[in-house]
């Protein structure tokens, strides 16, 4: 969408395409307004440096401009490297992006202004509620309802832990039965607690819980029951109550990912729920570095974490992050006698070793990552809670071989380098194979019709098996024991509807159809990254590291492994009987925005993709996309 901005130059309205991708396909008039200059210096098939001056503090930006042409000699211009911007300003599918030139600028300098799109449940006054809280916040008398209070679930479980790692309180079943004293600043669980504080307030990133509806319910019953005495009537608007209604059975909802799912990709845009893009939290749950853990774990990664602290015999602003807080599950043996009596290594661990990673290399760049190396912060910081982006330099690149797309370097990657942390939903493998099998069953109604509408004529269950089992993977060297469990159990990331661009690095597999003859399903070519698991102040995470130099142009890719190819297999194949192309469920529109007039632009140009196949040794292969 083009419309004349307020500055006298053009605003093109953002999608949900352009938020994922950090990119903008620019219409003809406001590429030939701003950039007309350059166009005609530089010419398309190149990246040319965009400056963009951010109009609310001066801060510069920098950007490419690049022209994709096809066959037909028509060139489609993109703008690219604008995460920098949208995460910014919290910009998301409906921001408008307003650009224009001053009098005087370099030819490749711009000015832009990004305005924030209206949240879904917005007064107009700048405020985002949804659910419980726009209900709360209508009603009149919501000075004089109790103070909002954790869910029943919540409230039972032990006090939870600081985002950081900190134990929070005494964890129940714990070896000594207290913990040092929490922190006052918490991260990351949706109970709200605060480790002891005067007043405890829900996290503005985190959103009001399914738990405010009892309170909200309850203030809702203040206003429309009958008064008596002095006390005068208070009427609320049909809609608080309609909204106080969809609180109360949000909270009802099963425990899960399946009520909160709103995209159907593992790859989430960010800012379709704030800032983050993920799903707010519900009663229970727990987000750590981008990763939501089900209620039945979360009290177990908070006691895991508590207790290395409490293991740690310092203070943890004293530890450092490099050398002591982040290290690998599982140490080389020393001597030729401990090598005889210990155990096989692990898979991952025999992988790492055959790539000469280095595990004090990835654990400083992890560290460096989480933020932990930086000059001016603690080493005591709490970790991120809300959803990690992937190291600058990494975008998504078509790839209709394998599902539509696929995540490429742009910068030079150096082996042992830490990519990211992948994200998604944990849960245990009994509840993520529930999940994977029946859990459009717990889906919005919305979500449900868009799925059974790309997948006709095949069935629904079929289509949501093979979605949903295209993101799930094993938690590497991470077993807890859920609430009321007798005994740890494995763990599974689901990367449908809360992961980050990890999800879209692929298998390296050229013909991975299980069920066909000539697959190469036992015989993957050699990837370029790994998952490493990483123990983070006790809690280990999926990272994903370079196992080579990867040079500018190549696709990432990660062997997914044999078992996890079959077991796709089996949707796969009615799918393919059916004439139902994966692409079509994971990616149905091929387009980089909304554009439907123009061909869709290639986020690599055809050298460079050719250049990345080579160098994966699949030299020769046709990608299109």
């Amino acid at each position: 969408a083009l419309t004349p901005s307020s500055n006298m130059g053009l605003a093109v309205e953002l999608n949900d395409r352009s938020v994922t991708d950090g990119s903008i396909r620019l219409p003809v008039l406001l590429c030939r307004s701003l950039f007309s200059g350059l166009t005609a210096t530089h010419g398309s098939g190149s990246d040319i440096v965009v400056r963009m001056v951010d109009d609310t503090d001066g801060q510069v930006f920098q950007t490419h401009l690049h022209g994709y042409a096809n066959q037909r000699a028509y060139v489609t211009w993109v703008l690219k490297r604008l995460r920098g911007v949208i995460n910014k300003h919290a910009g998301r599918s409906g921001s408008r992006l307003h650009m224009w030139r001053v009098e005087g600028d370099a030819a490749d300098m711009v000015h832009f202004r990004l305005d924030p799109a209206p949240q879904a449940g917005s007064d107009g006054g700048g405020g985002v509620v949804g659910g419980a809280a726009a209900a709360a916040a209508a009603v009149p008398a919501a000075a004089a309802a109790p103070p909002v209070t954790a869910a029943p679930a919540a409230a039972a479980a032990p006090a939870a832990a600081t985002g950081d790692g900190a134990a929070a309180a005494a964890a129940a079943g714990g070896p000594s039965g207290s913990a040092p004293a929490a922190r006052k600043r918490t991260a990351g669980d949706a109970d709200g607690s605060n480790g002891g504080d005067a007043e405890a307030r829900p996290s503005k990133r985190q959103g009001i819980l399914p738990a405010a509806s009892q309170p909200a319910a309850a203030a809702v019953a203040a206003g429309t029951a009958g008064a008596s005495g002095k006390s005068p009537r208070r009427t609320v608007a049909p809609s608080v109550a309609v909204a106080v209604a969809s609180a109360v059975a949000a909270a009802a909802m099963p425990a899960g990912p399946a009520p909160s799912i709103t995209h159907l990709h593992g790859c989430v845009p960010p800012g379709n729920h704030g800032s983050s893009g993920l799903p707010p939290l519900r009663a229970g749950e727990m987000r750590l570095c981008g990763l939501t853990f089900h209620p039945d774990i979360a009290p177990a990664v908070r006691r895991l974490m508590a207790q290395w602290e409490q293991a740690l015999g310092d203070r943890l602003a004293h530890a450092d992050p490099a050398a002591v807080q982040i290290r690998l599950p599982d140490a080389v043996p020393s001597s030729a006698a401990a090598v005889s009596t210990a155990p096989s290594p692990a898979p991952w661990r025999v992988t790492f070793d055959r790539y000469r990673l280095s595990a004090n290399i990835v654990c400083s760049r992890l560290a460096r990552y989480l933020g932990l190396l930086t000059a001016d912060r603690e080493w005591d910081a709490e970790l991120p809670s809300e959803r990690l982006e992937l190291v600058e330099g990494v975008e998504p690149v078509g790839d209709m071989e394998r599902g539509g797309a696929g995540l490429a370097a742009f910068v030079p990657l150096r082996r042992n380098d830490v990519i990211g942390v992948v994200g998604g939903y944990v849960m245990t493998a009994a509840a993520g194979q529930h999940f994977a099998s029946r859990g459009f069953r717990e889906c919005r109604g919305a979500l449900v019709s868009e799925l059974g509408g790309r997948a006709a004529p095949a069935e629904l269950m079929v289509a949501w098996q093979f979605v949903a089992g295209a993101f799930r993977m094993p938690y590497p060297e991470l077993e807890l024991t859920p609430e009321g469990a007798a005994g740890p159990t494995a763990l599974e990331i689901n990367m449908l509807g809360y992961g980050n661009f990890a999800a879209l690095i692929n298998d390296p597999r050229v013909q991975p159809r299980a069920w066909e003859e000539g697959n190469d399903v036992d015989s993957a070519p050699e990837p370029n990254c790994m998952v490493v698991p990483v123990s983070v102040r006790g809690l280990v995470l999926p990272v994903l590291v370079a196992t080579r130099d990867i040079a500018p142009g190549e696709q990432l890719f990660r062997d997914y492994g044999a078992d996890w190819w079959r077991q796709l297999g089996r949707p796969w194949e009615n799918l393919d009987f059916d004439g139902v192309p994966a692409d079509r469920l994971l990616h149905p529109s091929g387009q980089l925005s909304g554009d439907e007039d123009e061909p869709p632009a290639p986020l690599l140009s055809e050298e460079q993709m050719q250049y990345g196949l080579a160098a994966a040794g699949m030299e020769g292969n046709t990608v299109a996309g």
